[in-house]
């Protein structure tokens, strides 16, 4: 079950979408346990996990910047993007990460799906399947908790029961923007993405300084080739 090749993207906003799934899934606890993560289970030594989080932290520094197409999208934040491409894939094929994974007796269709590896696994089977066009289709945010600095948002499918997803749904993608409580909501290209919904839930987290303000929220479905749908309709809460 070995391979000879990483499974991250190559393009910025093809890495952004593999590499994220990736390193959230190695920091997560392992099922069923309380102080195993899922990157121990499978082997990841402690200095791995720690190089793979300062990858991962260059790469949260510099995605913000880029996603910012009008003021901080600069051709030197798109070479340091690349560069920590180009160095973390050298990294992941000189220490073994994903084919060590490929090739672990104790993984999972989960783990093969969060490191993106299809070949000679079960996942190889669904590979040249084209994925669905998004369409019209959309998710709905609701209010699930509010506590001090936080909101925790249930993002589901008016379509379907629970939370599940909709045939054709590779991931539900949110955004965020903080604005003063009294004003207009603005476009969705002035959200900013804050990551990944998992399970139908998501907690955003905010500091101090903004107690007051008006946290609005838009989720928008993603298929496997990296296309959006409809973004949802935005809903705000006041921070407390």
């Amino acid at each position: 079950m070995t391979t000879s090749r990483t499974h991250q993207g190559r393009t910025i906003r093809l890495f952004n979408q593999t590499f994220i799934v990736t390193t959230n899934y190695i920091v997560t606890l392992s099922p069923g346990s309380t102080t195993i993560t899922n990157g121990e289970r499978l082997g990841l030594t402690p200095l791995v996990m720690a190089d793979i989080a300062d990858f991962r932290g260059r790469w949260d520094g510099g995605i913000k910047l880029y996603g910012n197409k009008i003021d901080t999208r600069t051709t030197l934040v798109k070479d340091g993007l690349n560069l920590v491409i180009k160095e973390f894939l050298a990294y992941d094929k000189k220490n073994h990460i994903t084919n060590g994974v490929a090739a672990n007796p104790i993984a999972t269709l989960e783990d093969y799906a969060a490191f993106h590896i299809t070949q000679g696994t079960p996942l190889a089977k669904t590979t040249h399947t084209r994925a669905s066009d998004p369409g019209s289709k959309r998710v709905v945010i609701t209010l699930k908790k509010i506590g001090h600095l936080f909101h925790t948002l249930e993002v589901t499918s008016p379509d379907v029961k629970g939370r599940g997803l909709e045939d054709g749904v590779s991931h539900v993608l949110f955004y965020k923007i903080i604005i003063a409580a009294d004003a207009v909501v603005p476009p969705f290209k002035n959200f900013e993405y804050v990551g990944h919904v998992k399970n139908g839930l998501i907690t955003t987290t905010h500091t101090d300084d903004l107690v007051g303000l008006k946290a609005w929220y838009v989720a928008c479905i993603e298929n496997s080739r990296g296309e959006r749908g409809v973004p949802s309709e935005p809903v705000g809460f006041i921070i407390i």
